[in-house]
């Protein structure tokens, strides 16, 4: 994805976009699907943040949103359905 736009997210116009994954513990390749779905406003560790938002879908599995920074770097993964918040420090 960041290739595709550049390595700036922010200035990015590409559709979604599918990819191969393998998963080792269940000996099995899923597709994935990830959107750019523009900047949101987030509170990381009581900071507001400006962070690229990525919607991830996966068949048969909850979605996840990734937030990446200015340099690319996940931050945060939220799960929406599963009540489920990954903070990187």
């Amino acid at each position: 994805l960041a290739q595709a736009c550049g390595g700036k997210l922010q200035d990015c116009r590409v559709g979604r976009m599918q990819f191969g994954v393998l998963v080792p513990q269940q000996r099995a390749s899923i597709l994935v699907t990830l959107e750019y779905a523009g900047l949101e406003k987030v509170q990381l560790a009581g900071v507001e943040r400006q962070l690229s938002r990525i919607d991830m879908k996966i068949a048969d599995q909850p979605d996840w949103i990734l937030y990446l920074d200015s340099d690319l770097k996940l931050l945060r993964i939220n799960i929406p359905s599963e009540k489920t918040e990954i903070v990187r420090e």
